[in-house]
């Protein structure tokens, strides 16, 4: 789930002046609402809800360009104080745009990409609403499915994109969803299966 950033933002009067490759042609935004926000460590790194990042360094503020590695993964190398280091660009994105789980555990904290990246192989994989926090226990549960409906009042099911929609439709937690999830079904009927808890009641497809 995407958050508000919290990091220092780039004004638009510099978006506006930065320049693109070699011959320094104009910086032209994604779309419209695209907006860059300060790299925690890096202050004069920004980079937007659409994954691309812009440099302050030097004269003219310049994009960086990525590169893919053969996993399909994005990567970008960053410099600090003479000090290059490669990072991921999905992981960029979800920590200056993606809010983390209202709960914690004793596991790692993951960047689960919602449409996979072998499977789109486009710049959107890495947007920010492609994008969320997962702790590793639940990451593997999320990759084995193809979606998630719940069932509204009216008896309708709707598709959710992510847990905290779930939790905030259901005025639950983010980790009961979790724990019901990834436990024994109620029934299941091929590759859907589905799972019954008080007032909640989820639809799960199998990969």
């Amino acid at each position: 789930m995407m958050k508000q950033p919290v990091t220092k933002k780039l004004s638009e009067k510099k978006v506006k002046s930065t320049v693109v490759g070699t011959e320094k042609s104009p910086y032209q935004k994604l779309f419209p609402d695209e907006q860059f926000y300060q790299i925690p460590r890096y202050p004069q790194i920004f980079i937007s809800q659409y994954g691309n990042i812009i440099s302050t360094c030097g004269k003219v503020p310049h994009v960086l360009s990525p590169f893919v590695e053969e996993s399909g993964y994005t990567g970008i190398v960053l410099s600090k104080h003479g000090k290059k280091k490669k990072h991921y660009v999905h992981r960029l994105v979800a920590e200056v745009w993606c809010k983390k789980p209202d709960f914690t555990l004793d596991y790692p904290l993951q960047v689960h990409h919602k449409r996979k990246v072998r499977q789109n192989p486009s710049i959107a994989v890495n947007f920010a609403t492609n994008l969320e926090y997962v702790y590793l226990p639940y990451h593997k549960f999320l990759d084995s499915i193809t979606s998630i409906q719940l069932q509204r009042k009216s008896g309708t099911w709707k598709y959710v994109s992510e847990i905290p929609e779930i939790a905030e439709y259901y005025k639950s937690s983010e980790q009961q969803i979790y724990q019901i999830l990834t436990g024994q079904p109620q029934w299941t009927e091929g590759k859907t299966r589905y799972y019954e808890l008080n007032n909640i009641h989820l639809k799960v497809r199998e990969r």
